[in-house]
């Protein structure tokens, strides 16, 4: 009796296995086969995927420093736009706008796979390059603000170039430090190059009189740098060399040499600049 019921069991669960072989699959079950059969989700963080906990700190600090620049600029602005007879919202929801239209865009960057910069992020350096170049080399379509030629005016659009030459040095030099990870303290390897970055972006900047795009450049790169792992002793003779520069070029800064002096001495008489 006992020998009948384990042949009876395993015939059933034999008869059940073939069963479940022969069951056709889903396309839901196709489609999750053929993604991890090509690797797809190791290669490609999905957007529906719960971000890390750092995702969430990032978010906090961007949204606190955008708040604090819209506030700055309610300060700064709403008296002058008073002063010269128009609404004192003005240049606040202009701001505004742009903090909308940039939020939107920080969300895509965000669900956008790591590896599309990586492979094609470069094909962009060379256009923000040219476009950075020609602003400073042809001049006839530029606007001087500040005695700073930073700006680039398209019929009724105008943008800062600078501004996505920024972006595409990050991704440049994070994508080449993240290529030479293990060469980060052979200075022909890495600080040579990124110190011709360097050159080449705070220079153009410097040449435009454009101090304050020259200092976020020098700044971003500086971080990548530390962030990389980079020794201590050429990173501290980089910002010393700098700072001696900076020291040197003071002088001759111009209008950004009145705002600092202003800066430094509030207490004195206000110059407009």
């Amino acid at each position: 009796m006992r020998q009948r019921f384990f042949r009876y069991k395993f015939r059933s669960c034999m008869m059940s296995d073939t069963d479940d072989r022969k069951k056709t699959p889903t396309v839901r079950e196709r489609r999750e086969a053929t993604v991890g059969r090509i690797g797809f989700r190791e290669r490609y963080r999905m957007p529906t995927e719960r971000p890390p906990a750092v995702v969430y700190w990032i978010g906090i600090t961007v949204a606190s420093l955008v708040l604090l620049g819209l506030i700055m600029v309610l300060s700064a602005s709403s008296v002058v736009n008073l002063y010269d007879g128009s609404s004192a919202w003005g240049m606040f929801q202009r701001q505004l706008l742009w903090v909308i239209l940039g939020s939107v865009a920080m969300y895509f960057a965000i669900i956008m796979p790591y590896d599309m910069w990586k492979g094609n992020g470069f094909l962009l350096v060379p256009v923000t390059l040219t476009v950075l170049v020609a602003n400073l080399v042809v001049g006839a379509r530029g606007r001087i603000t500040n005695g700073a030629q930073a700006w680039l005016n398209i019929g009724q659009f105008q943008f800062q170039p600078s501004e996505f030459m920024k972006i595409m040095t990050v991704l440049f030099c994070a994508n080449f430090l993240a290529r030479r990870h293990r060469s980060v303290a052979i200075k022909q390897a890495v600080l040579y190059p990124m110190l011709s970055v360097l050159l080449i972006t705070v220079g153009l900047c410097v040449l435009q009189r454009d101090f304050g795009g020259a200092t976020i450049f020098f700044g971003v790169i500086i971080t990548v740098l530390f962030m990389a792992g980079i020794p201590w002793r050429q990173l501290l003779a980089l910002v010393g060399g700098t700072a001696a520069i900076a020291v040197v070029g003071y002088p001759y800064a111009g209008s950004a040499a009145v705002r600092v002096h202003a800066w430094l001495n509030m207490d004195q008489e206000v110059v407009r600049i």
